[in-house]
């Protein structure tokens, strides 16, 4: 199986080991035609890009796909900041970003008080749980739904990680949206009868899925081996 990308990588402008050349660097010897840096999200508390190095991030990602020939598309890993679906990131740099990713994380400040006591706070006490109320994993589910419909996001990350929501509503409404849900094998959340489900309504039967592990080495060959299609312009 050949790879073609990486999508979801971090460096040093966020909690990686690497800069975006060494990212680079290693992609170009492993025969990779692209590389997203997606550092985390600016309003992250402990790991966020600085808005301060986001032009300097911006220059290395170019700089990279100079020196190496790999594609390295400018990314952040975007924090879900609200009920509302909207992203912790302003749009002048949004508009900057050569692909648009990102999901919950719970060390994020939200835009207001109330979103971050009512939406934050709220998930993050129920992370302590085995189960979230009803009403709640409700009104996760549409805040990843306003979200999908609030930007053209080319994946939503680690989907269900340190949140619950319904995972399949969110799979169906992204596929209408030619949205990705990433299957992160970091911080996998989903559960094997949702990657079964999934296979029956997005009419993946005919894969020969017997196991969740066979469902994901399919997904991941989908999402990550593939040159993904971006909706947002490439680097040039």
């Amino acid at each position: 199986m050949a790879f073609w990308g990486d999508y979801h990588t971090h460096t040093t402008y966020s909690h990686g080991k690497g800069s975006v050349a060494d990212n680079a660097a290693v992609a170009s010897s492993k025969g990779l035609k692209q590389l997203a840096i997606t550092d985390h999200g600016m309003r992250h508390i402990i790991f966020g890009v600085r808005k301060r190095k986001f032009d300097s991030l911006v220059a290395d990602c170019e700089k990279a796909t100079r020196d190496t020939g790999v594609l390295v598309l400018t990314g952040i890993e975007n924090n879900l900041a609200s009920y509302d679906g909207k992203f912790d990131i302003e749009k002048n740099y949004l508009d900057k970003l050569d692909i648009i990713q990102g999901g919950y994380h719970k060390a994020t400040i939200a835009w207001t008080l109330g979103q971050q006591i009512s939406f934050q706070f709220r998930n993050l006490f129920y992370g302590f749980f085995t189960k979230s109320p009803k009403k709640l994993v409700v009104k996760n589910t549409d805040a990843y739904l306003n979200l999908i419909e609030n930007y053209e996001i080319d994946f939503v990350g680690h989907l269900n990680r340190d949140i619950r929501a319904d995972a399949l509503t969110i799979a169906r409404f992204a596929k209408q949206k030619g949205t990705y849900i990433e299957l992160n094998g970091k911080k996998f959340n989903l559960t094997d009868a949702e990657l079964e489900k999934m296979a029956e309504d997005f009419s993946l039967s005919d894969c020969s899925v017997e196991l969740a592990s066979e469902f994901i080495d399919f997904l991941v060959e989908l999402i990550i081996a593939w040159e993904v299609p971006l909706k947002t312009p490439l680097i040039e």
